[in-house]
C-alpha cells in the first residue's frame, strides 16, 4: 500500500488503541506495559523493516521461554502479546 508515512502513522495508532494500547505523556503503551510507541516517530526507517524486527523479536521472546517457569515466563508471555500485537497492526501497513 502506497500512502504517505503519517496515514500509515495513524493507521497504525487507531489499530493499537483499538487494541488496547493506551497513551502516556505522548508515547502509545502497550496493555501489558512492555514496550510502547513514541508518539510523534514511532519507527525509524521503513514499516517493511520494522516489521521484520517486531516479527523476529516475538520469535525470539517466544524462544526465551524455554525453560523458564513462574514469573519470568509470565513476563516473557507479556512481552510476546505486545509485540504480536504490533507485528499484526504493522502487517496492515505492508
Amino acid at each position: 500500500m502506497n500512502e504517505e508515512p503519517a496515514l500509515k502513522v495513524n493507521r497504525l495508532f487507531d489499530a493499537l488503541v483499538r487494541a488496547g494500547w493506551v497513551w502516556r505523556e505522548g508515547d502509545l503503551v502497550a496493555p501489558n506495559g512492555t514496550m510502547w510507541l513514541d508518539g510523534k516517530q514511532p519507527w525509524q526507517g521503513d514499516v517493511r523493516s520494522f516489521h521484520a524486527r517486531m516479527v523476529g523479536r516475538v520469535g525470539r521472546l517466544r524462544g526465551n521461554l524455554a525453560g523458564c517457569a513462574g514469573a519470568d515466563a509470565a513476563d516473557i508471555e507479556r512481552a510476546v502479546v505486545d509485540a504480536q500485537e504490533l507485528a499484526v497492526a504493522l502487517e496492515m501497513l505492508l
